[in-house]
């Protein structure tokens, strides 16, 4: 791997150990400084990595971001956080603000048996030694350089283990806050998701700001580990500010007849990277993956996807959407690996692409990686702007120009809104979505 200067890459090994407290206990110590010492030897990516190819990570890796931000005093009220939410349909609700939890507006209507929902740091202070090992076996994973800085420098996240056959009614909202005290600041987070055998769960994940304009890192991993039968319908909302900057690690591991639905929206920041990585490596098991993604200005919007089939007769899909405004950009970078040895594997693959703007940009790079015989997997990819004559019908039927193009793009997005499987948070898309491209509801989705 080509690294930056040793003076960045040792400025984050720093970072990480800055971290560190007293009264850590040894495995979180060791985990962290483990964590430095491979960021020390392994470097850290560039342009000319691969998976780096149409992001240059140069730009925030250079930045002199602060470590260790205070909330705010005094700390934001339910008001403050309300049109953020989606408490109304929310089992439970958990807030992060600029890197840590906030317990005065995390609250738990549900006392399901066998559920546990807690913060990273009081697992990293000894209080819920249940998810200790759990804990610990993730922080110590190996992974990328990019998810290293996040695992290896969070101090909070949320912690989640689900018994074998729980079933949680409503979804669990996970709620990341950045507020003007958090301008500069560099905010890792580590999740851990663990469902149990024939569990079933649904998550939501919000990233979003309070301050109108905050210049922050947000780096999330989140580790989602599923046993036999267990089912997670997973949504990340990332609608972030103008300055802000995103990157999104998810890497998940599916046992045998698990079923992992992940939607992603991403909306907001100048740079937005979402990297997901399944491990297939049961049989019977079912991914879908979707991702709609909207830029305009500058923005770039990079997805980065691997799913990697290691058992039999599982089913994996994916749909990616772009649409791109302006100068702004988007990446697509989706593999699928189907090992040798393996029987009867689906997948499939596809991204399309939605140009407004001669001047918007989008790089895609859908790849199969098939070593086995008895599979069915197919990808595509398509970059294109509005079609002419479904623009021309709208015309003759006496819509607006301005209007008629707003109801294609709505369109081209309907698919991937309408995996959303919780009304409530579907209607908000929609309204956004109308608001953003002009037409139909007035009020702007701030949620």
């Amino acid at each position: 791997m080509t690294t930056l200067n040793t003076s960045i890459r040792d400025a984050w090994s720093d970072r990480i150990t800055s971290t560190l407290r007293p009264e850590d206990p040894e495995w979180v110590v060791s985990a962290k400084r483990e964590a430095a010492e491979l960021i020390r030897s392994k470097g850290l990516p560039t342009r000319r990595d691969e998976d780096w190819r149409y992001t240059d990570p140069a730009p925030l890796l250079e930045a002199d971001w602060r470590v260790g931000v205070d909330g705010p005093t005094p700390p934001p009220t339910e008001e403050d956080i309300r049109a953020f939410t989606y408490w109304d349909a929310s089992a439970v609700r958990v807030v992060f603000l600029n890197g840590r939890y906030v317990p005065e507006l995390s609250v738990h209507r549900t006392r399901t048996d066998g559920l546990s929902v807690v913060p990273l740091s009081e697992v990293m202070a000894g209080k819920h030694p249940s998810v200790e090992s759990l804990v610990a076996q993730q922080l110590t994973a190996d992974r990328p350089a990019m998810d290293l800085l996040a695992t290896g420098g969070a101090r909070d996240g949320l912690v989640l283990r689900l018994e074998d056959g729980v079933e949680v009614e409503g979804p669990i909202h996970v709620l990341c806050l950045t507020d003007a005290s958090g301008d500069d600041a560099y905010i890792p987070l580590f999740h851990v998701f663990e469902l149990g055998g024939a569990s079933r769960l649904t998550l939501v994940e919000r990233y979003a700001n309070l301050a109108s304009s905050p210049r922050s890192f947000t780096n999330s991993a989140t580790d989602i580990l599923l046993g036999p039968g267990a089912c997670l319908d997973h949504y990340t909302l990332e609608r972030e500010a103008e300055r802000a900057i995103h990157l999104g690690a998810r890497h998940v591991r599916q046992e045998d007849r698990s079923e992992f639905r992940q939607t992603t929206f991403t909306i907001g920041a100048s740079l937005a990277r979402h990297d997901t990585e399944v491990l297939c490596d049961g049989d019977e098991t079912t991914t879908s993956l979707g991702a709609l993604f909207l830029g305009e200005g500058t923005q770039h919007i990079d997805h980065r996807i691997l799913v990697h089939h290691r058992g039999d007769q599982s089913r994996s899909e994916q749909l990616f959407k772009g649409i791109l405004d302006e100068g702004s950009t988007g990446v697509f970078n989706g593999r699928v690996v189907v090992d040798e040895g393996t029987h009867g594997n689906d997948a499939q693959q596809s991204n399309h692409n939605l140009l407004l703007s001669d001047d918007a940009t989008v790089n895609t790079r859908p790849q199969l990686e098939i070593y086995a015989d008895d599979v069915s997997c197919s990808h595509g990819a398509t970059v294109g702007q509005l079609d002419p004559d479904s623009l021309f019908y709208l015309r003759t039927r006496g819509i607006p120009r301005g209007q008629a193009e707003s109801l294609l793009t709505y369109a081209f997005a309907s698919d991937v809104v309408d995996r959303i499987r919780i009304d409530f948070i579907r209607e908000r898309v929609q309204e956004f979505l109308s608001t953003r491209m002009e037409f139909g509801n007035t009020s702007e989705m701030t949620q």
